[in-house]
């Protein structure tokens, strides 16, 4: 298994933006709540949202598949569904090129 790389979560984000722009931590985290209700707003009203340097969101739909069970076996079909595509831009893509592989030991 693959060793997962340290992770910040949503308040450490937020902290960090709030110390870095000299905004209060209610007001970033007011505006980034506001951001994800005008994303989420904006995919209800099928529109797509593009936030320039770090990622596109947007619908797609997904056709119905085959599927096979594990357990029985037995083929089944899955309903055909929309869900959210999120592309990341190039800027993030090109973080991930320049990280070292972990040490798997």
């Amino acid at each position: 298994m693959a060793k997962k790389y340290p992770e910040k979560n949503y308040h450490e984000v937020l902290a960090e933006v709030s110390e870095n722009t000299g905004y209060s931590k209610t007001e970033v985290y007011n505006i980034y709540n506001n951001l994800r209700d005008v994303i989420v707003d904006s995919l209800n009203n099928g529109e797509s949202v593009k936030l320039p340097r770090l990622a596109t969101f947007e619908l797609v739909d997904r056709p119905s598949r085959r599927h096979r069970s594990p357990h029985s076996g037995e083929y089944f079909t899955s309903e055909p569904k929309t869900v959210v595509k999120v592309r990341n831009k190039k800027d993030l893509i090109e973080v991930s090129k320049n990280v070292k592989p972990k040490d798997t030991k």
